[in-house]
């Protein structure tokens, strides 16, 4: 998957902070502006090719990987969430004599918010094999364009 953007910021070890506009594709979607009014986001993105701050530049993302973060990111968090709602209305309800719909739903947020925790976690631990999941710039589209507004 490729995106373009503008780097904003070179940091260290070769990353640079870019600052991309979202595809067409996912515009119709909103899910990515709920409480922003604009259409860009910044990631940091390994800069294996050395562009410099202001350079419009192209970005790529296996789509295997991209999934595979996405399964990471949405589907454990989700999978913790029904897990939860299992447990907290089959067991913990009879157990200790709770309603089992709230205890369900209650049960779920917290096992939901666990996985989120246990991801973050993990991610700071390098478990997730660093860099494998990070964007790459592959090629520079123009050269220091300040004009170029983003």
């Amino acid at each position: 998957m490729i995106e373009y953007g503008t780097i904003k910021k070179i940091k260290k070890n070769n990353i640079a902070r870019v600052k991309i506009t979202r595809h067409e594709m996912c515009g119709n979607c909103k899910a990515c502006e709920l409480g922003t009014s604009n259409k860009s986001m910044t990631v940091d993105a390994k800069n294996e090719i050395n562009a410099k701050e202001g350079d419009r530049v192209a970005l790529e993302m296996e789509f295997a990987n991209l999934m595979k973060a996405s399964g990471i990111a949405y589907g454990l968090p989700l999978i913790g969430f029904f897990i939860g709602i299992f447990l907290g209305y089959s067991c913990l309800a009879n157990i200790f004599h709770l309603d089992a719909v709230y205890c369900g739903f209650f049960t779920g947020l917290i096992v939901m918010f666990c996985a989120y925790g246990l991801i973050h976690l993990m991610d700071k631990r390098g478990k997730f094999e660093k860099g494998k999941y990070e964007p790459v710039i592959v090629n520079v589209i123009n050269f220091n364009n300040k004009d170029n507004k983003d």
